[in-house]
């Protein structure tokens, strides 16, 4: 019986909306009244809340079917090709929140298909009648406002050390009704100024940070803002405010209490490793990293772990290899698919403790306590809400389990190329300092168990309390 399989019929696996056990019928997984089938019991299962599919898989033209089959070196089997078909056409699902569907689509951009456009009918042109009523009414449409920036969150923190220069997150919607641009003449920028107790202006401790992309209307994106604490201890006021081109700054978004100390914030031991690895040697320190965490702390016994975007090679295929048991959860269902149909026949030795299941990682339809530990690999930056998805992974977490992060920037630079051009393509990218991620780890009762860095690499064990 696959790991995934045991956990259905342990009930651990839960309907999102109504968080009651699935249950397994006839080899499927279903919801207790049978309104929803969730798709085989062996995997993998798609309990995606909120999910609207766009695409057809019948659809899929059979040359991006074809192409992916034997990028993945799969059979050339009738029932392969169409759960490929499936896989591709799941790149199209359109969620709540932008970022999430931009997460959808990635594997539709690794393999370069045109997937979240196929089948779709072209718009219907107006009428001449149409096209009038549209005229007047722009016409007579009440001038926009422009933007406005409203702040979601931020990991500024209550205290800053005196002189410090850092960076900082604030997580911002722009509530307005027109775009902040990051070209041009109206380029927006973020000021971050000081006052003090008597409510007089800091000129030596302003900064300003451009904006990384366009943020258009609605959107939420988490910018990266230089700070510059004064020179001197004491409370002070600390004002985000946006400013385009020449123009004056408009009213701050984030205005707040900050205390001005003189030593240094505490963050957490750690061992550092100067040289820059490439992807896959960084992911492969980092499993290794907790590989040795699991051998010192379990003694040999092995672990059912869950993987938070796994997609379709979850790096906890090594724990697999090792005898733990991983389910592997992703927000892409196209990757859990073929996730799911890659390890079936390219590595069935270890199909049995290796499961598939597409989710939200922040509402995870899992019983509370279900695994002995939680792990992400280059994932946890992702995540709009850290504290809280930390605090999620908790819940689904024996007491005395486990979250590990492996792989996070921990080195902000919102001028990074590949940084801008994730954002660019939708993706929540974030990058924190190591005085945030404590902070953020302290915020959610994590203690740091074991850390290492490398170059710029953070790798980190948090366990929780045996109460918690």
């Amino acid at each position: 019986m696959n790991c995934l399989e045991e956990l259905l019929t342990a009930g651990k696996l839960l309907c999102p909306g109504t968080r009651v056990p699935v249950e397994v019928r006839g080899g499927r997984a279903v919801s207790p009244d049978g309104s929803r089938d969730f798709g085989p019991a062996a995997g993998p299962v798609n309990l995606l809340p909120r999910a609207e599919a766009t695409i057809e898989p019948a659809r899929v033209p059979e040359a991006e079917v074809e192409r992916v089959r034997a990028h993945l070196q799969l059979p050339a089997e009738p029932a392969v090709r169409a759960e490929v078909a499936e896989a591709i056409a799941a790149t199209g699902m359109r969620f709540g929140r932008d970022h999430l569907s931009a997460e959808a689509r990635i594997l539709a951009e690794r393999f370069q298909m045109p997937a979240f456009a196929l089948g779709v009918e072209p718009a219907p042109q107006p009428s001449a009648l149409r096209r009038l009523a549209g005229t007047l009414g722009q016409a007579f449409a009440p001038a926009k406002s422009g933007p406005r920036l409203e702040r979601l969150s931020d990991s500024v923190g209550e205290r800053l050390t005196m002189g410090l220069e850092t960076w900082r997150s604030v997580r911002v919607r722009n509530a307005g009704d027109a775009a902040l641009v990051a070209q041009g003449a109206k380029a927006a920028r973020v000021e971050m100024r000081w006052a003090d107790a008597q409510g007089r202006d800091l000129p030596e401790c302003a900064v300003a940070t451009p904006v990384p992309i366009d943020i258009e209307p609605g959107r939420e994106i988490t910018l990266i803002v230089r700070v510059r604490a004064p020179s001197l201890p004491g409370r002070f006021a600390l004002r985000a405010q946006v400013a385009t081109g020449a123009d004056a700054a408009a009213a701050p978004f984030l205005a707040m209490p900050v205390e001005v100390i003189r030593c240094e914030l505490p963050v957490f031991e750690y061992a550092y490793h100067p040289a820059i690895l490439d992807y896959e040697s960084d992911h492969r320190v980092a499993v290794q990293e907790l590989m040795d965490y699991l051998a010192l702390s379990r003694g040999g016994q092995p672990a059912t772990v869950l993987e938070i975007g796994g997609g379709v090679h979850p790096t906890g295929h090594a724990l697999a290899c090792l005898g733990h048991k991983v389910l592997s959860a992703d927000i892409s269902h196209s990757q859990s698919i073929l996730g799911t149909l890659f390890f079936r026949h390219q590595r069935p030795d270890i199909d049995p403790r290796l499961g598939f299941v597409s989710c939200e990682g922040t509402e995870l339809p899992v019983a509370d306590g279900t695994f002995d530990g939680v792990m992400l690999f280059a994932s946890f930056h992702h995540f709009a809400e850290p504290v809280a998805l930390l605090r999620e992974l908790q819940r689904v977490t024996r007491p005395g389990g486990f979250v590990y992060l492996g792989c996070d920037n921990c080195a902000p630079d919102p001028s990074d190329p590949l940084y801008v051009e994730e954002l660019r393509r939708g993706i929540n990218e974030q990058v924190w300092t190591l005085a945030e991620f404590a902070g953020f780890f302290r915020e959610a009762g994590l203690r740091v168990a074991r850390a290492r860095i490398d170059h710029h690499s953070l790798k980190v064990v948090l366990e929780k309390g045996h109460g918690g």
